[in-house]
């Protein structure tokens, strides 16, 4: 095994344990805020989409690693590479979609309020979740349907680009592309939202939002995989979307005390003079 392998395999145990944080995390922010807010269900979703997404990274990765080391007995299953690597790619899309709608509801919501309340049904989470899903579903579409996609996968490739065949691969240059719609969007909510809120110094109402769109186009920017040498960008979407899931945990946790505060204090306001 050279010292390039070994490399890759190092880098990719470091997304497992990424995506099983990621995982975790996304598990405790559902189960603690999901029930405290009606009008943030898109955002819970999210939450459930990063889950199912450190779910299929973790298959994927783990089975990339156990193909580098036991490369003789794996080799004639590498076709699980398109399967794996599909789903985290398909799901991925899904997550974009809904990062998007999360943008969009956002930003129309704090910078044009009355058109948002009079167009309020169009970001209902179902609407958004079947337009999502039906993003995701259009790349299996195509691969084995319109790019007739017979599984060549050569014997050195150990990552998802280097699996499909020419007709996919030019497919998903122009479909990722749509993807960086979402991250362009983003950046300027987070230009616009979250920069404000820092020089304020102060935990504002979009500030949860703004640690979403902000990192979320830092995760995003390494959708591709490179092709021979391992998923490098894979794992590198792992960390990221590991940081962001601890950053929307720190933000949380931060609104939460405060909250908790100032409901004190009003029941310490509200106390019968003389009392103790």
């Amino acid at each position: 095994m050279t010292l390039m392998n070994i490399s890759s395999i190092i880098i990719t145990i470091i997304g497992v344990f990424a995506s099983v944080f990621t995982i975790f995390m996304n598990i405790f922010l559902l189960k603690r805020h999901s029930k405290n807010r009606d009008d943030m269900v898109i955002f819970y979703c999210r939450f459930a989409i990063d889950v199912f997404i450190g779910i299929a990274e973790i298959i994927y990765l783990t089975f990339i690693i156990f193909y580098a080391v036991f490369n003789d007995f794996f080799v004639n299953h590498r076709t699980f590479l398109v399967f794996f690597g599909l789903l985290v790619s398909a799901l991925g899309s899904v997550r974009s979609i809904v990062t998007l709608a999360i943008s969009i509801e956002r930003f129309l919501a704090v910078y044009f309020p009355i058109f948002y309340h009079n167009n309020q049904n169009y970001f209902s989470p179902i609407i958004i979740g079947i337009s999502a899903i039906g993003f995701g579903f259009v790349e299996p579409i195509v691969l084995f349907g319109i790019c007739s996609y017979d599984f060549d996968v050569p014997q050195q490739c150990v990552a998802f680009l280097c699996a499909i065949n020419q007709c996919f691969f030019t497919f998903m240059r122009t479909h990722k592309s749509v993807n960086r719609l979402a991250i362009i969007d983003a950046a300027i909510v987070f230009l616009f939202d979250f920069l404000p809120n820092i020089t304020r110094g102060q935990v504002s109402k979009n500030e949860f939002f703004s640690f979403q769109v902000g990192h979320s186009m830092f995760s995003c920017s390494f959708m591709l995989s490179f092709q021979n040498i391992g998923p490098y960008g894979a794992v590198s979407k792992c960390v990221g979307c590991a940081m962001e899931a601890y950053l929307v945990f720190k933000t949380l946790a931060r609104k939460d005390s405060a909250v908790e505060s100032k409901i004190k204090m009003s029941g310490e306001d509200n106390r019968p003079y003389g009392s103790q």
